[in-house]
């Protein structure tokens, strides 16, 4: 609202139309800052301000985020705007005025591409740098996909099809369909800045047929270039090294799957220096494994295990998958990826015990089959006690028991742990539902009420359909 009021005012206040177009794009390239960029699947929506930039190494900064790179790109924008006329005057009898004219004068195209900045690293942060970031998402994802398959009712489907178990971000089509998933419009924002300026572009440069171009030594020319060259080639080098670690990544995974362990392992170095967040993630050190477990067979490592264990997974022994890794978990409890992979077998195992659901064969009842997926489960919140599809089944599963206080405890902790709506949806009408099994129908039928309110969509048939049986 604020911005279309501010361009209502621009359009209406006279202004020439050089000053008008790169003053829209201004801003409507601060008014992306307050947008939403991205989305976690347990419902923190982050804005431009709330979302920082990550370009490797480990070099985080709440204050280097989305929102102040629009800012300085809308500041950009401006300077183009009044480097015309007002500010070359200010700076006539300076020596600052020969760089001022290089880097502000009629420069459009470069105010444009500069509005196309903060989509482009967006884009090149989380398919490439961010792979902590992604892979966080995706953990999330998983939990949140595995969740609503208990739901009881559908939901919004996904802009691109995503499996729980077959979901794999070593790949940048898995990256890309994760993030089209969940990514805001508010990334594409700056886009129509750089649009803006870029039509102006076109009726502000005269013809150079009608302008009076001066002569230009060598030497202006290559000092020009090297002014550029300075600015441009550090962001190159900074930005440019993890896509060339992408390449490396695909080198070794091609190498490895031709059986060159020794080729594999020596792209698979280059890769890591490169991005050594990829130390973080499962598939690196699955095939890490692989190299280490055909290379050197005696060397027993925590790599050749989860390498072990990985392919006891894919062949679906999920038991001796977790038993596997279990002993590596044992010795790195804080490690990120071990304990991702042990969540992703534990979850796998517990899902094809069909928790929930009914089966085919009538010898199972539905409290035989939750039995069966009950120890997995229990185990995943041994290791993993933040996991909320864990928690969320559990508390299903009690409260088919009748286990009506243990499904209560186990639902507050979803509904707090998260702030996605229709996940809390479920998670209140179950306590809900709890509090009536113990006969308290006014607790009842307040949390059922709040079930409801966070399901403005009416997906929630359940919550709708036992508040219409309290009495």
């Amino acid at each position: 609202m604020f911005t279309l009021l501010s361009l209502r005012w621009l359009y209406r206040s006279g202004l020439p139309l050089r000053y008008l177009a790169p003053g829209m794009a201004a801003l409507i390239s601060i008014s992306a800052a307050f947008m939403p960029w991205l989305k976690d699947p347990f419902g923190t929506v982050y804005t431009g301000w709330t979302l920082p930039i990550y370009v490797g190494w480990y070099l985080h900064s709440r204050f280097l985020n989305y929102g102040v790179l629009c800012l300085c790109t809308a500041l950009y924008s401006l300077l183009v705007c009044f480097a015309r006329r007002p500010l070359l005057r200010l700076l006539q009898k300076s020596s600052w005025r020969s760089l001022a004219e290089l880097l502000l004068k009629e420069r459009y195209g470069w105010a444009g591409f500069f509005c196309c900045i903060p989509f482009l690293l967006f884009l090149l942060q989380y398919l490439y740098i961010d792979v902590q970031g992604i892979n966080m998402i995706a953990q999330h994802k998983a939990q949140t996909l595995l969740i609503q398959q208990h739901l009881g009712y559908g939901l919004l489907s996904q802009r691109l099809p995503i499996s729980p178990f077959t979901m794999d971000i070593s790949t940048i089509s898995g990256r890309f369909s994760l993030l089209a998933n969940q990514a805001s419009f508010g990334a594409l924002i700056p886009l129509l800045a750089a649009g803006i300026t870029w039509s102006y572009r076109q009726r502000a440069l005269v013809p150079s047929s009608q302008r009076i171009i001066a002569a230009e030594t060598t030497r202006e020319r290559w000092g020009k270039r090297l002014i550029w060259l300075a600015i441009v080639l550090p962001f190159l080098c900074l930005l440019g090294r993890v896509p060339v670690a992408d390449i490396c990544e695909a080198a070794a995974s091609n190498y490895l799957n031709a059986g060159n362990y020794e080729q594999a392992s020596w792209w698979w170095d280059k890769a890591l220096r490169l991005n050594p967040d990829i130390d973080q993630l499962t598939y690196y050190h699955v095939q890490r494994g692989q190299i280490r477990y055909f290379l050197h067979h005696d060397d027993v490592s925590d790599e050749s295990i989860a390498y072990l264990a990985y392919s006891e997974y894919q062949h679906g022994n999920y038991e001796t998958a977790y038993q596997r890794l279990f002993g590596v978990w044992t010795a790195h409890k804080n490690v990120s990826w071990v304990v991702n992979e042990i969540d992703q077998i534990l979850a796998r195992q517990a899902e094809s015990k069909r928790p929930l659901g009914n089966v085919s064969d009538p010898e199972f009842t539905s409290s035989q089959e939750d039995s069966r997926a009950l120890p997995a489960l229990q185990l995943l919140l041994q290791i993993d006690p933040a996991n909320v599809y864990g928690h969320y089944v559990i508390g299903r599963i009690d409260y088919e028991l009748h286990a009506y206080v243990d499904c209560t405890q186990q639902m507050v902790f979803v509904a707090q742990a998260i702030s996605n709506r229709d996940l809390q949806s479920s998670a209140y009408t179950y306590i809900g539902l709890s509090e009536a099994g113990q006969g308290d129908y006014v607790d009842s039928r307040t949390f059922l009420l709040k079930a409801i309110m966070l399901d403005p969509n009416y997906y929630n048939n359940t919550a709708r359909e036992e508040l219409s049986g309290l009495h």
